[in-house]
């Protein structure tokens, strides 16, 4: 249980910590959003045995930073950028989200 607790813990943090980066234009958001990326795949460690609390916790974080804060995809007066790129990194990010729900849902049989 600790074990899980500590992942989990962990990852919530991380989550949190990566808004900082997201919010400085350029490459800075590109890197929050690498490390907000790292912080849904670390709560994934703590699923078998905490649940999936934190996991959910991590992945609301996660889509909040992205639509809201991240400089270079939030959806509102973001930094101009090519739209093949942007396009891009939402098709990362709803990857990411899909393929974590289903890990998310198999570890937590």
């Amino acid at each position: 249980m600790i074990h899980g607790l500590v992942w989990g813990r962990t990852a919530v943090a991380l989550a949190v910590l990566s808004w900082m980066p997201a919010f400085v234009p350029g490459a800075m958001s590109i890197i929050g959003l690498s490390i907000s990326i790292a912080a849904v795949v670390v709560s994934l460690f703590s699923v078998r045995r905490c649940g999936k609390k934190y996991f959910n916790l991590t992945l609301a974080i996660f889509v909040v930073g992205v639509l809201l804060v991240n400089d270079a995809l939030r959806l509102r007066a973001s930094i101009p950028m090519p739209l093949e790129l942007r396009a891009g990194l939402f098709g990362v990010v709803v990857a990411v989200v899909i393929l974590a729900r289903l890990l998310a849902a198999r570890l937590d049989r």
